[in-house]
């Protein structure tokens, strides 16, 4: 499998992987102190953007306390199908870089590894509570019973076209008309 280094990588580890979303980054997790080594993805890693976060994941990495690995095009097509499975509008509630760490946690387990995600993003716990994989909370604990999920849809007060997307400017592409904004729990 492409970016491991031996097939026995995971229980070199003690068989507990965790996995780093972006949140674990800007929250200034001590590393060390869960595990020697954790697991990313290179779209978490284009995430971080400020400075400090920045430069402390980069020293992570350069000492070899970071892994950065994607997770093959099989695992990504595994965890869209799931999510369009369990709820077509989640798949528009997570970012690149939640997706890969969600198929990154996949294709671990698929080796014989017990990933943990590390995060503070509810439809990744949602998620991985559907799929059977273990989630920590960054700087929140993990909610218990996840079951609604906040997403701002837009609805165009003309004639109805709705999106999950924000709009650049606030205007219907259908009609032309001003898009409002209406919270929704799925």
């Amino acid at each position: 499998m492409r970016g491991y280094s031996t097939d026995s990588e995971c229980i070199e580890y003690g068989g507990e992987v965790p996995v780093l979303d972006t949140a674990a980054f800007l929250a200034s997790i001590q590393l060390g102190i869960v595990s020697s080594i954790y697991y990313t993805t290179s779209k978490v890693i284009e995430e971080v953007r400020d400075r400090e976060s920045r430069s402390r994941l980069d020293l992570a990495i350069s000492s070899g306390k970071i892994k950065v690995r994607d997770p093959g095009k099989t695992y990504i097509r595994k965890a869209v199908s799931f999510i369009e499975r369990i709820d077509p509008r989640l798949i528009n509630a997570l970012s690149d870089a939640d997706l890969s760490v969600i198929a990154l946690s996949l294709e671990l387990r698929d080796r014989g590894c017990e990933p943990v995600l590390f995060t503070d993003d509810m439809v990744i716990h949602r998620v991985c509570r559907d799929l059977g994989l273990r989630t920590v909370g960054v700087k929140r604990s993990r909610p218990s019973n996840i079951r609604r999920v906040r997403q701002s849809m837009f609805v165009c007060a003309v004639c109805g076209y709705r999106t999950y997307r924000r709009p650049k400017n606030d205007q219907c592409p259908v009609c032309g008309g001003r898009l409002k904004e209406e919270k929704q729990v799925i």
